[in-house]
């Protein structure tokens, strides 16, 4: 299938409806076909995909000698990931990045953790990301390739308390998944993170701003618009389930996602440890998010 998106029109060519169909969910009911505000929730979605596969970075002079990029897969699914480590240490950070990104998107974080604590880095990418072929996304992709990542490190003989893992933004619900299905890990860090698309798509800067004002109008006011997403990257109903000990780390600023999201999901957590909220930095990694990752690793 060939996407192609063309950043003059704000619109790109798609050949294939099942996979757009499966970028949310398989659901096929007559409200979801219909659905304005989740077609173009659909567009934007796919449009992520395009712009990940567009951010490449070549791996920083800092990195390059503690950089290998390894092959996760088993019989039917297959990714790669960055694996940081100089070969000493026991202890890893799982990151898991956002939307429209892909995990060389993240270098300063990668070389600020392994400068100034003794942890190591698994960055592992999502099918469809990055380098990855094009291919559908969903909640059960997801649970996939970060489950490659999670039991590649177990394979290493990492054991499960030392690993933390971080997810960013849409990352915040491919981390808390993983989190609920390997209750084992050390510690789970949320930058930025989502509560649910259902109860955010609204509320998301990039689709207020991608709408046409009157289907924005709708979907924002309707809420059995939204309705077809309500079983789609649900972050908060994860995290009632996890007992590990959670940080979320989240700025006042941010525009894409909003701070009533990270207030709602602070509510939902079983084991809340801090709740960081920032005055700056919006939704983009900034050095007050590394640096408050740094201060709760260490």
């Amino acid at each position: 299938m060939k996407v192609q998106f063309n950043p003059n029109i704000n619109t790109y060519n798609r050949q294939s409806p099942e996979f757009r169909a499966r970028i949310y969910s398989p659901q096929k009911s007559f409200l979801t076909r219909l659905n304005p505000g989740k077609m173009y929730l659909q567009n934007i979605f796919e449009r992520t995909l395009i712009i990940s596969r567009s951010r490449i970075q070549p791996v920083i002079p800092e990195l390059q000698p503690i950089t290998q990029e390894i092959q996760l897969k088993d019989r039917k699914k297959s990714t790669y990931a960055w694996d940081i480590n100089d070969g000493s240490r026991k202890k890893y950070v799982l990151v898991l990045h956002g939307m429209s990104q892909n995990i060389s998107n993240l270098q300063s974080l990668y070389k600020e953790l392994f400068k100034k604590t003794d942890y190591a880095v698994l960055a592992p990418e999502y099918r469809g990301f990055g380098k990855n072929p094009e291919a559908p996304v969903s909640t059960k992709s997801f649970l996939e390739d970060t489950s490659l990542a999670f039991e590649y490190l177990k394979n290493k003989g990492i054991n499960p308390k030392d690993i933390t893992v971080i997810g960013h933004s849409l990352g915040g619900f491919a981390a808390s998944q993983l989190v609920q299905k390997n209750q084992n890990v050390g510690r789970l860090i949320l930058v930025s993170s989502i509560d649910s698309l259902k109860k955010d798509s609204a509320n998301f800067g990039s689709v207020k701003n991608s709408f046409p004002p009157f289907v924005f109008y709708l979907f924002e006011n309707f809420k059995i618009l939204r309705k077809p997403l309500e079983h789609i990257f649900k972050t908060g109903e994860c995290l009632k389930k996890i007992k590990t000990p959670i940080d979320i780390i989240h700025s006042t600023d941010d525009r894409v996602v909003k701070i009533i999201s990270a207030q709602r999901i602070a509510k939902k957590c079983r084991n809340l440890q801090s709740f960081h909220i920032l005055k700056t930095g919006g939704h983009a990694w900034d050095n007050q998010k590394i640096n408050t990752i740094i201060s709760i690793l260490s």
